[in-house]
């Protein structure tokens, strides 16, 4: 979807409440020159903090994005995978 950044902002909050939370969906920005890889809700974590109850796969995903798009393929397959299966884990 392509649209002005505060009406991206509440779909993408929306959209990351209904598959588990800020801490599970990594963003991508994509300009002429850079890109930008990041957890997808600007979620401070406030009310967790100092809680030791942070999760990183949206961090962990976001960096296997950059990896991607890097091309160093083979490194953001391991991570992604061992992220999965830690999802899988019950």
């Amino acid at each position: 979807m392509v649209m002005p950044n505060l009406y991206g902002n509440i779909v993408n909050n929306v959209c990351a409440g209904l598959v588990g939370g800020p801490g599970l969906v990594p963003g991508a920005n994509y300009g002429h020159d850079y890109a930008v890889f990041e957890t997808a809700t600007r979620n401070t974590g406030k009310s967790i903090a100092n809680r030791n109850i942070a999760n990183p796969t949206a961090a962990l995903l976001a960096a296997c994005m950059m990896l991607d798009h890097l091309r160093l393929h083979s490194y953001a397959t391991t991570i992604r995978q061992a992220v999965l299966a830690s999802l899988d884990d019950p």
